[in-house]
């Protein structure tokens, strides 16, 4: 089963090597450059595991976590965090949220190829619409 990635990384250098680096090993990846079109991604394509740096622009990774959260559907999707940032603020920011993992950065794409091999299992449960879909219509 391949597995699904969105990747949420604001310096686009670093985003495309590691989605080159991703894809080469049997992982279909969907990126996002800012938490707007992160969100906007989230809405059509179901990842096994996003990728996300709280600096992103336009509603921080923080932003895109509390909608993770916030989400029924997405409740068993993995969130690895990636920051260069150390400071409080950017911790605490994202302290309150439900993650996975989260590293500082710099990682190598094998690092991070390995961690999400980790965090997903082969086998992916059913999304909720797909387990009532097959149950058939409610009585």
């Amino acid at each position: 089963m391949q597995r699904k990635l969105l990747l949420a990384i604001r310096r686009s250098q670093w985003r495309t090597a590691l989605a080159l680096s991703l894809r080469q090993n049997d992982v279909e990846v969907v990126t996002a450059d800012h938490g707007i079109e992160c969100l906007h991604v989230l809405s059509h394509f179901r990842p096994d595991t996003v990728v996300v740096e709280p600096e992103l622009l336009w509603g921080g990774g923080d932003g895109v976590l509390a909608i993770i959260g916030e989400n029924p559907q997405l409740d068993d999707v993995r969130t690895l965090v990636l920051t260069t940032d150390l400071n409080r603020s950017s911790l605490y920011s994202i302290s309150q949220f439900r993650v996975s993992d989260f590293w500082v950065q710099p990682v190598s794409p094998q690092q991070v190829l390995t961690r999400i091999l980790q965090l997903t299992p082969e086998t992916q449960p059913p999304m909720a619409a797909e387990v009532q879909e097959a149950a058939g219509p409610p009585a």
